[in-house]
């Protein structure tokens, strides 16, 4: 049974505050009409007066998607490279937010779980990326989530063609993933950047590509927090009465292994340890639709598969639990 529970009132006068608050920190930065996060990237060193160094490290989790390590020679960021082409880019821009926020650091002592290879004597101290689980972490999230929506909004402006459909492809996008949000990132107390109710989603037309952006990254939050319970699915055969989504092969094996990751990590059962990833976390696949967009396209079309199977993946996972025979299910 889903968590009936939502956040108090006094919470979105708390996300209103925030990202008042973001908007002043962003406009200071003076970024032109069109920027992308290296340019956010190269105004650092200038706001902090110490270089920058972007790492790309495995993090497994439970282990932080990113973390920002000051160091006595200057700022270094760590990003889980086995996380898909646009949630690398909003690990990164998450950091760079708490660089621009001036959010402080506690020690170094989880330096190890990190980036091994660095000498904890040498890290004065450690801000991991853990979501929205504080204040802070929220106002990093938000902060990274507007830079993202101006890096992203351009490129998708001229993959779209007229601007004049814009909003409506950002509102039926939005709906076509609330229930793979409701799978994957509701049940996370600490994915969610706020909660809205079914009709407040539903009717509101307020800023539709932030809130889409939201609802891509907080699934793919959501799948990372599986990726140790997904097993290789090696064929995919129709449930008894489910008629076989038209989408890729591919896509509809992580679709459904997705969904037993989901059930697996409910039951408490863990992966065989030979087991492989079934899905292309760093590449995600590309569609026909997708092919020539941006990260934010590609990643899109992307979940919009896997929602188009997710009755079909839901079927197949539950037999996969079911004590009855598959083709009885």
């Amino acid at each position: 049974m889903r968590p009936t529970t939502r956040r108090p009132r006094t919470e979105a006068s708390l996300l209103t505050r925030l990202r008042r608050h973001c908007e002043r920190v962003l406009a200071a930065l003076e970024l032109p009409d069109r920027f992308d996060l290296a340019d956010v990237q190269a105004r650092l060193p200038a706001f902090t007066g110490r270089p920058l160094r972007v790492v790309l490290a495995a993090q497994t989790f439970p282990a932080p998607s990113g973390a920002w390590l000051r160091t006595a020679s200057g700022d270094v960021i760590v990003i889980d490279r086995d996380a898909s082409p646009l949630h690398r880019d909003h690990i990164l821009a998450h950091e760079l937010a708490h660089i621009l926020l001036g959010h402080d650091q506690p020690d170094g002592g989880t330096t190890a779980a990190i980036l091994p290879d660095l000498d904890p004597a040498v890290v004065h101290g450690v801000l991991a990326r853990r979501c929205c689980r504080d204040t802070e972490e929220r106002e990093a999230e938000l902060l990274a989530s507007l830079i993202m929506v101006r890096v992203t909004s351009p490129a998708e402006a001229a993959a779209a063609g007229a601007m004049t459909d814009r909003p409506l492809r950002a509102y039926l996008a939005l709906q076509r993933l609330r229930p793979l949000w409701r799978d994957f990132a509701e049940p996370y107390d600490d994915i969610a950047l706020e909660r809205p109710r079914r009709r407040d989603d539903l009717l509101g037309w307020r800023d539709l590509d932030l809130r889409l952006y939201r609802r891509i990254i907080e699934i793919c939050d959501g799948y990372r927090a599986l990726r140790r319970f997904v097993i290789e699915e090696t064929a995919v055969a129709a449930p008894s009465g489910q008629r076989r989504p038209c989408i890729g092969e591919h896509l509809l094996r992580e679709a459904v292994a997705l969904h037993r990751a989901r059930l697996r990590k409910a039951s408490a059962a863990s992966p065989p340890v030979s087991a492989r990833t079934a899905v292309s976390w760093a590449a995600p696949t590309p569609t026909r639709e997708s092919e020539s967009g941006s990260g934010l396209a590609v990643e899109l079309a992307r979940l919009v598969a896997h929602a188009r199977a997710r009755r079909y993946a839901r079927a197949q996972a539950a037999c996969a639990f079911c004590p009855a025979p598959a083709e009885t299910c």
